[in-house]
């Protein structure tokens, strides 16, 4: 059986997804999303036919003859297991596309919830925030299928990836809905719907620290700013989170490069931080007990549970906002020794020798 029908209708495919990672998206109409998705129907069906036959090392080798290609690079290389993912692959790329129009994207998301009803109508409703989390959630499912490939198969380093372009995923999406509405009045609540949750996890807290670092990157005319509201925001929520949430918050669990980079630059992420540490080595109590060449330990007692490496945990913590820059760690050092009192045994004069 000759292959070379296949690869044209492959190739053609091919041409499709290149089209749904540029601005060429934006002149789509549902016809034209249909089609694409129909094509990427095709190539899945086209590797059930295949991958169980004695044709397959040769149709394998015939794809790869394609590699010359444009292909996205998310996409990975061209073979059979990207036929597998076609409509993965396919989805990936306008989903993460600002330029897809949003009936189009409204479509798209609803493939990925395989739900047809409207995400965009429900995050109208009250049920936003619970259809923004599962659009996340759906997002970096989709998003590790086409990074194994990207990555050698490397998951770790799928997962590092992952908040990234979430992140910017969702700052786009932001960027474009408060546009379109040009509701300022509701910029908070409808930012805060999209973000609330994020706190919860520590793949969260990396993607609202990409979100502050995008306002950083973002290149728009000075006069636009929608961006610094979004980011004003983004940052309220995040200091409100952590100086409610229990000690420690997960922020400090977050990736240390981009935590080091926004404290940096956020002084008050750096207060919030520096505050709920403070808080909580105020709970902390000695315990008399020879070791190390001193008298006594520090530990923490929630619930009464003997926790001795919480002392090193903290003082683990200080030195990575004394490391966030020289201010920081002037204002770091300034506020511990106020807390110093003329007693034989304070927490403070510890931390101060640790780091």
């Amino acid at each position: 059986m000759s292959v070379e029908p296949f690869l044209k209708n492959i190739y053609f495919f091919v041409k499709i997804l290149n089209q749904a990672c540029s601005k060429d998206v934006a002149d789509w109409d549902l016809n034209s999303w249909q089609n694409a998705f129909h094509w990427a129907t095709y190539c899945e069906q086209l590797y059930q036919q295949v991958s169980h036959r004695s044709m397959k090392t040769d149709f394998e080798q015939c794809i790869q003859r394609l590699n010359s290609l444009n292909l996205p690079l998310v996409c990975g290389q061209l073979n059979l297991k990207f036929l597998k993912k076609a409509g993965s692959h396919l989805t990936q790329l306008l989903i993460q596309n600002p330029y897809l129009p949003e009936m189009l994207f409204e479509e798209t998301i609803s493939i990925c919830m395989k739900d047809r009803k409207s995400v965009i109508t429900q995050c109208v409703d009250q049920n936003w925030q619970t259809a923004s989390i599962q659009v996340v959630d759906r997002l970096k499912r989709c998003l590790v299928d086409c990074t194994k490939n990207r990555t050698d198969g490397c998951i770790n380093a799928s997962r590092e990836i992952l908040p990234e372009i979430e992140a910017k995923f969702l700052w786009d999406r932001l960027l474009l809905s408060l546009r379109a509405s040009q509701d300022c009045e509701r910029l908070p609540v409808a930012v805060k719907k999209i973000v609330i949750s994020l706190n919860k996890t520590e793949t969260g807290w990396d993607i609202l620290l990409h979100l502050l670092q995008q306002n950083q990157h973002n290149c728009a005319s000075l006069l636009d700013k929608l961006p610094s509201q979004i980011h004003s925001v983004i940052e309220d929520h995040m200091c409100k989170s952590i100086i409610q949430s229990q000690v420690p918050s997960l922020i400090w669990r977050s990736n240390r490069a981009i935590l080091n980079e926004i404290l940096g630059q956020s002084f008050l992420l750096f207060s919030a931080c520096l505050t709920q540490l403070i808080q909580w080595g105020n709970k902390f109590v000695p315990v008399y007990q020879y070791k190390h060449n001193f008298f006594y330990v520090w530990i923490y007692q929630p619930d009464k549970k003997f926790d001795e490496k919480s002392f090193e945990i903290l003082t683990s913590y200080m030195r990575i906002l004394v490391d966030s820059g020289p201010q920081q760690k002037k204002a770091v050092l300034a506020n511990l020794r106020s807390l110093e009192t003329a007693t034989l045994c304070c927490i403070w004069q510890d931390v101060l020798a640790a780091i």
